[in-house]
C-alpha cells in the first residue's frame, strides 16, 4: 500500500512538472522593465507576422523577432527603429495580423507610450496613442469546429499615429502595443495582465538631445571637404 501511494505521488509530481513547463512556454511576455503583460495564443491575432513564446519574462530590449511595431522619422518614407531627438515628430505604425476565421466579431489593437518616463503606462489620453477595432466581415465570423470548415485568407491591418517626442525628456522611452479580440471588452483592455489571445510587443525608443547648430554646421563642412577631396583624386 505504501509503495502504491508513493508511485501515485511521484506520478502526480511528474505530471505537475510537465504540465507547468508546457503551460509556461506558451506565453508571449512583455519586455519593458516594468508592468508585466502576457498572452497565451497567436491563433487569431498577432503583431506583424512573428510570435514568440518564452518560459519567463526575459525583458529583452527591442527583440529582433518582433515585427509588429515601427516608426518613421522621415514622414513615412522609411520605417525602422532608429533613435530620435527630443521634440521630434515621428509616425508610429502598428501592424495587426488577423486570422481568416473565428467566432469573435472584432479584433482590437492598443498602443501606449510612457511619455513621462515614470514607469507606468497610463491607460488614458495622455499615453494611449492607438485604440482601434477591426470589425470582421461576416464571412470571417465562423466556428472552426464545424464540419467542412475552410479558413479564409488572413488579414493585416496597419494603424498609424503622429507622435511628438516631448522636448523635456532624454534616454529611454518605452512603448507597448497589444492585440487581442473581444473576449476582453475593448474598454477593459489595459497595458497590463494576461490576455488569452493575441500578442504584446514592447519597444525602447532612445531619445537624444537635439544637435547644436554648430555641430550640424561642422558636420556639413566636413562632408563638403570629403567630397572635394574625392573629386581632386578623380582628376589626378
Amino acid at each position: 500500500m505504501m509503495r502504491a501511494t508513493q508511485m501515485i505521488t511521484w506520478g502526480f509530481i511528474v505530471f505537475l512538472l510537465c504540465s507547468s513547463t508546457s503551460y509556461a512556454v506558451s506565453y508571449d511576455y512583455s519586455d519593458a522593465p516594468y508592468g508585466n503583460a502576457w498572452h497565451t495564443t497567436d491563433t487569431w491575432q498577432k503583431l506583424g507576422t512573428n510570435w514568440d513564446s518564452e518560459p519567463s519574462a526575459l525583458k529583452i530590449d527591442n527583440d529582433a523577432s518582433d515585427d509588429g511595431v515601427w516608426w518613421s522619422i522621415d514622414n513615412g518614407i522609411s520605417w525602422g527603429h532608429e533613435g530620435v531627438y527630443a521634440g521630434q515628430n515621428i509616425i508610429l505604425r502598428v501592424d495587426m495580423w488577423s486570422a481568416g476565421f473565428g467566432k469573435h466579431e472584432y479584433d482590437q489593437v492598443k498602443t501606449w507610450v510612457d511619455f513621462n518616463q515614470d514607469g507606468i503606462f497610463q491607460n488614458d489620453d495622455t499615453e494611449l496613442v492607438i485604440a482601434e477595432q477591426f470589425f470582421k466581415p461576416s464571412n470571417m465570423i465562423v466556428d472552426a469546429s464545424l464540419p467542412g470548415f475552410i479558413p479564409g485568407p488572413s488579414v493585416i491591418n496597419s494603424y498609424f499615429v503622429a507622435v511628438v517626442i516631448p522636448e523635456n525628456i532624454l534616454g529611454d522611452l518605452w512603448l507597448r502595443a497589444r492585440v487581442s479580440c473581444w473576449d476582453t471588452p475593448f474598454e477593459d483592455t489595459t497595458p497590463y495582465g494576461h490576455l488569452w489571445q493575441g500578442e504584446v510587443e514592447d519597444w525602447k525608443i532612445t531619445v537624444s538631445p537635439v544637435p547644436e547648430p554648430a555641430t550640424v554646421l561642422l558636420l556639413g563642412i566636413g562632408l563638403i571637404g570629403i567630397a572635394s577631396a574625392g573629386r581632386k583624386k578623380l582628376k589626378i
